[in-house]
């Protein structure tokens, strides 16, 4: 498997010993919305708002989808949860969803660059 590149707002996260990485594409987010039945803005507003509310299966449903090939089967996140516990997920979960409402790498990058230029002033 290739390392995250933060660049494009890739994360790593691990789940005991299975490795993924959550790659966002456009194609990848518009499958999660259709499988959760609510915009992705919505499901990480929600998430902000009180982060224990995700089901186990939407943990494993966002894990299987947004993860970069090889991507592992939703079986095998749900084996892998259930085996380390359903809060192995979640650093690359929280991850994920901060960078939507946050702009991702961009936007992290763009606090970056306004938090020296204010430091500066």
């Amino acid at each position: 498997m290739s390392p995250a590149n933060k660049e494009r707002g890739e994360i790593a996260g691990s789940i005991g010993k299975l490795d993924f990485v959550l790659e966002p594409t456009f194609e990848k987010i518009q499958k999660l919305e259709a499988v959760m039945g609510r915009s992705l803005i919505k499901l990480a507003g929600e998430f902000a708002e009180g982060a224990g509310n995700l089901s186990f299966g939407e943990v494993a449903q966002i894990i299987h989808i947004m993860a970069k090939e090889p991507i592992p089967t939703l079986n095998m996140v749900g084996d892998a949860l259930i085996k380390y516990g359903f809060t192995a997920g979640m650093p690359a979960i929280t991850e994920f969803l901060n960078n939507v409402l946050t702009g991702g790498a961009a936007g992290n990058e763009e606090a970056k660059t306004e938090e020296k230029e204010n430091d500066t002033a």
